[in-house]
C-alpha cells in the first residue's frame, strides 16, 4: 500500500519517552497531543477526542499561546492548568491557508485589546527565555518547559 512517515513528530516521541518522566503532562496542538497521548502514555490537558465546554475552555488557555496575550498571563494559565510541557508547532503560529486565518489572526478577533502586538509563539520561536525554557527541538516542535507555581506566580 503505502506508508506513512513524519520523521520530526517521530523525532519528538522518541524525546519524550526518552527525557521526561511517565507522569508528565503536556499542551499543545490537539493533533499533537493525540499523538502524544497514544505513542507516550503522556497525560495531556486538552484531548481531541472529547467534546464538551470545560474541555474548549481548557483548549482555549492551551492556544492562547498563538495569541498576543503577555507572556505571564499564558505561562500562569498553563500552570494552573498543570502542564510541564508545552509543545509549540510554528506552523501553528504562522501558516495560514488564506489571509486572515493564522491562529495570531483569529486570536485578533478573540482578543481585540491586544490586537497588534507581537504574536508569544513568534518570540518563543525565537527565545523561550525568561518565561519557558526550551528542551527539545527540531525543524516542527519546540518543546518548552514550563516552570513548576510559585506563590508569586500565581
Amino acid at each position: 500500500m503505502g506508508d506513512f512517515s513524519n520523521l520530526p513528530q517521530e523525532q519528538l516521541l522518541e524525546w519524550i519517552n526518552a527525557n521526561t518522566m511517565a507522569n508528565a503532562v503536556f499542551a499543545g496542538s490537539m493533533p499533537t497531543m493525540a499523538s502524544v497521548k497514544l505513542s507516550t502514555g503522556r497525560a495531556i490537558v486538552n484531548h481531541p477526542h472529547y467534546e464538551d465546554t470545560w474541555q474548549r475552555e481548557r483548549t482555549k488557555l492551551v492556544y492562547t499561546m498563538y495569541s498576543h496575550k503577555p507572556a505571564k498571563e499564558i505561562k500562569r494559565n498553563l500552570m494552573q492548568l498543570q502542564a510541564d510541557y508545552f509543545i509549540l508547532e510554528d506552523s501553528w503560529c504562522n501558516q495560514r491557508s488564506r489571509p486572515g486565518c493564522s491562529m495570531p489572526k483569529i486570536w485578533d478577533v478573540e482578543d481585540q485589546e491586544n490586537r497588534g502586538k507581537l504574536p508569544l509563539c513568534s518570540l518563543l520561536s525565537i527565545d523561550s527565555w525568561p518565561h519557558f525554557t526550551t528542551m527539545f527541538e527540531n525543524k516542527v516542535y519546540k518543546v518548552l518547559k514550563i516552570p513548576k507555581a510559585a506563590k508569586y506566580d500565581l
